[in-house]
């Protein structure tokens, strides 16, 4: 039964990657964080696409040939506020952000977490401009003072999130990056999780950020998985290296692991020692995607 399973599994995911990977996301049961799925689905050449007041439903849905993310990975987001959004667009899509409001009703935290993440985008201005109209009912019309008459010509307008700030806003809102991978923004040069299997016989250094740690054997032995762009890489420590281990597992960003790379049976492996907190910033153009599965002992 489960090797036909399997193969069912595989199928799909081979043939109707679409189908899959959206019910893959609405039944998430599995070992690894939800961004980990997303980003397994970006790197079959799908599109996945963040939660929007206008397009979105209460779970994950298939739209044209890209994934949509549901409202419900929205932090804070009441089942009320979800269910009278799906409804209301349903009729007719919401004009702007005074339209959305007189619509639903939402808490104040709600609406703020709306716009923070992007779900409001195209719906007024940036979203500073959009955060700054909710301090005011609805439909309010913002009548300029005394000072602001003699205000200096010309004043810039507060300019719109960046790309890093609308990553660290989704990870915020939803837990999942979905504008880019936050690995490409770690600077220095690293080893792809993809070209492991090329190292084989050389020291390598490989970066990315924690899917999932675990230990075996009685705590004798750690397992960290590591995500970057290309894929995963499977980290394991023998007990000399359980400091290092931990030292992953208490880290909240991304993470460096040195060793030499080789091959046991079919696995690409990186065997040595060293990690450690990466640390953020600009970085190259994004590279196409693979998955491997790599080793630290």
């Amino acid at each position: 039964m489960y090797g036909y399973i399997a193969w069912q599994t595989a199928y799909l995911k081979a043939h109707q990657p679409l189908a899959f990977y959206t019910a893959l996301l609405n039944n998430h049961q599995g070992m690894y964080p939800l961004r980990v799925y997303v980003w397994d689905a970006i790197r079959h050449g799908l599109s996945v696409l963040p939660p929007h007041v206008n397009h979105s439903g209460i779970e994950w849905t298939a739209q044209d040939k890209a994934i949509r993310a549901g409202l419900n990975i929205v932090r804070g987001l009441s089942q009320g506020a979800m269910a009278a959004l799906v409804e209301e667009h349903g009729r007719r899509p919401f004009a702007d952000l005074d339209d959305l409001r007189r619509r639903v009703r939402f808490r104040r935290p709600e609406m703020e977490n709306l716009v923070h993440l992007g779900a409001c985008d195209g719906l007024g201005g940036p979203r500073p401009a959009l955060l700054a109209a909710l301090r005011h009912p609805a439909g309010a019309t913002c009548e300029r003072l005394l000072f602001d008459v003699y205000a200096r010509p010309g004043r810039r307008e507060v300019p719109d999130y960046d790309r890093v700030a609308r990553v660290h806003a989704e990870v915020q809102m939803t837990g999942v990056p979905f504008t880019m991978h936050p690995e490409l923004l770690i600077r220095g040069r690293f080893t792809p999780a993809r070209r492991l299997r090329e190292c084989a016989g050389r020291r390598v250094r490989v970066a990315g950020f924690v899917a999932t740690a675990r230990t075996q054997d009685g705590r004798v032995m750690g397992f960290v998985t590591l995500e970057d762009y290309s894929g995963l890489s499977e980290v394991s420590f023998f007990p000399e290296q359980l400091g290092e281990y931990r030292k992953i597992c208490r880290a909240a960003g991304p993470v460096w692991v040195e060793g030499k790379a080789t091959v046991r049976l079919w696995k690409p492996l990186v065997e040595g020692r060293g990690s450690g907190p990466g640390t953020a910033g600009g970085r190259g153009p994004a590279r196409r995607p693979a998955s491997r599965t790599i080793r630290a002992d």
